[in-house]
């Protein structure tokens, strides 16, 4: 069956609906274990979620845990390299997703590039299977924003976005305070 987990009971409401009521909605809080059996599910999407626990690594052991061998993840994370914040490191302001008065990006507190996303994911068991992005852009002097989605799928670590799918080991990883 489909499952949809969040945090939130009205985000789940939505979701459900959009899903002609055939999904189970479970809320969840992604920083304890995740209620469901080891093996329970072939495929996770995990959007926007990474880049707002504490712990990536643990909410990656789980996710891990959960899937059976070889199962599928795809997640979603801000990037925070894309090449507007890295055009405006050079000139020596600070990425937007480190900025703390930022209106919403003050919320991730564990901000990704895609090396630092696939060595994580191999960390907590994972094979990194394909990076993607949305789309590489930037501000313009005069405020117009051009963008490209052709550079994004050419280097999706420029990107605003990123999208990794990645395939589940065979043997769970061990825990982290293992010796």
């Amino acid at each position: 069956p489909l499952v949809l987990a969040d945090a939130a009971e009205a985000a789940l409401g939505t979701a459900r609906r959009a899903a002609g009521g055939r999904a189970v909605p479970v809320c969840l809080d992604a920083t304890r274990g995740l209620p469901f059996r080891a093996g329970s599910f072939a495929g996770l999407l995990a959007g926007e979620l990474i880049e707002h626990v504490y712990d990536p690594l643990a909410l990656l052991r789980e996710c891990h845990r959960v899937l059976v061998p070889h199962g599928l993840l795809v997640l979603t994370t801000p990037n925070l390299a894309p090449v507007q914040d890295r055009l405006a490191f050079l000139a020596g302001r600070a990425p937007r997703q480190v900025d703390p008065l930022h209106p919403y990006l003050w919320l991730h507190i564990r901000p990704f590039t895609a090396s630092l996303l696939r060595r994580t994911l191999r960390r907590a068991g994972f094979t990194p299977l394909a990076m993607r992005s949305n789309e590489v852009g930037w501000r313009l002097p005069g405020g117009r924003w051009v963008a490209s989605r052709w550079l994004a799928r050419a280097a999706p670590g420029l990107g605003g976005s990123l999208i990794c799918a990645a395939r589940r080991g065979g043997a769970p990883p061990p825990p982290r305070n293992a010796p």
